[in-house]
């Protein structure tokens, strides 16, 4: 090779090496050209295997320890945080309830609707009548159809209304104790998050010792340091 085409190989090397060179991709490197014969050649795969995966396992610690300020603060601020918790479930439950009271503008929208489909279904019962063509009966049935659904909804509403009182209600008598579940919910949260950090940490621990090992047996005369 030339000096000229030294130069070229030169700056297609320094780009990509220059912009990040990882510890442990640098450990396969050295090791790969410090290889002292061919039979290392499974040797260097599994540097490369074990850099890969050694990788994978910082990655996820790192984003584990992005997340991990968040959930320990709100484990530590628990009091506060599952009081603010309670009270906005329970102000959101008490205004939908509220909202779908028989003289709120829901229902009277409702009303509106179960009114215009009667009328659109009388309608075409006097068409059919008049002219005894039966596509305005069938269309008067399917109109019925639509305010049996409504009807059909409209009781659900009902129901599930009634429901979401005795809820509130519950809520309401259980308060404290409810805040006391959040609170343990949060410091869950906390728990598992660190329990993430030391497996990934031994994991990683694990990986590094293993790549030390294989970089022993890599050694010339296959004596380590």
């Amino acid at each position: 090779m030339d000096r000229k085409e030294s130069q070229t190989m030169s700056r297609r090397l320094s780009g990509p090496v220059s912009r990040t060179v990882g510890a442990a991709a640098l450990i396969v490197s050295l090791a790969i050209a410090s290889a002292p014969s061919p039979a290392a050649a499974q040797g260097t795969q599994d540097f490369a295997n074990l850099a890969t995966s050694l990788s994978a396992v910082v990655d996820g610690l790192n984003g584990t320890l992005d997340t991990l300020p968040e959930a320990l603060e709100s484990a530590v601020k628990s009091e506060a945080e599952a009081t603010r918790y309670f009270d906005t479930i329970a102000k959101g439950g008490r205004e939908a309830v509220e909202s779908l009271r028989e003289d709120g503008e829901i229902w009277r929208l409702v009303l509106a609707l179960d009114e215009q489909i009667q009328t659109n279904i009388d309608g075409l019962e006097d068409r059919y009548q008049d002219t005894g063509q039966q596509r305005f009966r069938a269309l008067a049935d399917e109109w019925q159809t639509r305010n049996d659904r409504l009807a059909q909804i409209r009781q659900s509403i009902i129901s599930e209304r009634a429901r979401a009182e005795q809820s509130l209600e519950a809520l309401s008598a259980d308060r404290e104790y409810v805040i006391e579940l959040i609170k343990l919910q949060m410091t869950d949260t906390a728990l598992a998050e660190l329990e993430k950090v030391q497996r990934d940490m031994t994991e990683m621990n694990d990986k590094m010792a293993e790549l030390q090992t294989q970089a022993d047996a890599l050694a010339p005369g296959g004596v380590a340091n």
